[in-house]
């Protein structure tokens, strides 16, 4: 059995437990566990005690959390002020210096961040107090994140120019594309866009970086291994397209070209480019020859009045005789092929 004393200690003091809001006061959720309580109430007394603050709202200030903790550290007294607390305001209850407030809205509300001026002393863990605190993540981390992304695009962005080049090269190829012509020019190959795609080639004529008069490229009848051509040789370099010269009064066909080829005193063994004309389905006729050293590009210019308003097939061949090739015979080199009107 209870003693008196006992008893009336447990006796709630209705109007003054209902003027404030206990959990209020110490600013935890009416939820809390006894630990928080019991943090929050050390947090506070720190804060507003006399000692530290010695103004009369801190003195009332520091009463009402003691009042607060005196009833919710007790089991009891916090069962019973929790019911009647529940009786009287079910929906809304009051915040201490505040309006009526929704009681969901304050129980999950984070307590304020305040860090103590002094250490005390507990058992409890101050660091899991519900204060808003969000978790970074570490910079080892981050810059670990960084380094995957960058390495990750960088891959991305490569395969996509990779891609983009093999296709454009393969539409190159492919399609055969001839160059855009000034107005007065039908037909125009510096084989810096499309390369030899317009011609057939018989072996050695070849695209050839070595040396060129326009660009990078030009054709060369030679051999990369060796810098030289070999002896007994009858190829040609064919232009694929068919030539319309209709309407063209006079018309011409011209190219840069250097090297050097071997030119003995015999006619027979004499090495010698050959610019020969046809019109389809008849023989080729020779219209220039070329032979000898050229040390500098020279242009080679051609007459086509003769052909004028006909349909004609173009090519360069190339005859070498039976002499000697040295290693300064390389051959002759083309650039810059076109046929004007």
């Amino acid at each position: 059995m209870q003693s008196t004393a006992e008893q009336s200690r447990y006796i709630p003091n209705t109007d003054e437990w209902l003027a404030q809001d206990l959990y209020e006061i110490l600013q935890v959720s009416p939820r809390a566990e006894f630990e928080v309580i019991e943090a929050a109430f050390r947090r506070l007394a720190l804060k507003y005690h006399p000692d530290r603050n010695p103004t009369p709202a801190t003195t009332h200030r520091m009463q009402e959390i003691n009042r607060a903790y005196a009833v919710l550290k007790d089991p009891l007294q916090r069962t019973q002020y929790d019911s009647l607390r529940l009786q009287t305001t079910p929906e809304p209850f009051f915040r201490y210096g505040s309006a009526p407030v929704e009681a969901e809205a304050v129980a999950t509300e984070p307590a304020p961040c305040e860090t103590p001026e002094e250490y005390v002393e507990s058992d409890y863990d101050w660091e899991s107090l519900s204060c808003d605190r969000s978790e970074s993540i570490p910079l080892w981390k981050r810059n670990l994140l960084y380094l995957m992304v960058g390495f990750i695009l960088t891959l991305l962005l490569i395969t996509a120019i990779s891609v983009f080049a093999q296709s454009s090269s393969a539409d190159t190829t492919t399609s055969r594309p001839m160059q855009l012509q000034p107005a007065n020019t039908l037909f125009s190959d510096n084989f810096e866009v499309a390369g030899s795609a317009n011609w057939t080639l018989d072996e050695p004529w070849h695209l050839t970086t070595r040396m060129s008069a326009s660009g990078s490229y030009a054709l060369w009848f030679g051999e990369e291994n060796y810098g030289r051509y070999r002896i007994g040789l009858n190829a040609s370099a064919n232009l694929l397209r068919p030539l319309d010269l209709g309407g063209i009064e006079h018309p011409a066909l011209s190219f840069q070209i250097t090297g050097q080829t071997d030119n003995p005193q015999r006619v027979n063994d004499q090495d010698t480019l050959l610019v020969e004309i046809a019109q389809p389905g008849q023989a080729f006729a020779t219209v220039q020859t070329v032979s000898g050293l050229i040390s500098n590009w020279e242009t080679i210019r051609v007459d086509l009045s003769k052909w004028s308003g006909k349909v004609i097939q173009v090519r360069l061949r190339f005859v070498s005789g039976v002499g000697n090739v040295g290693n300064g015979y390389a051959g002759f080199f083309v650039d810059d092929f076109r046929i004007e009107r």
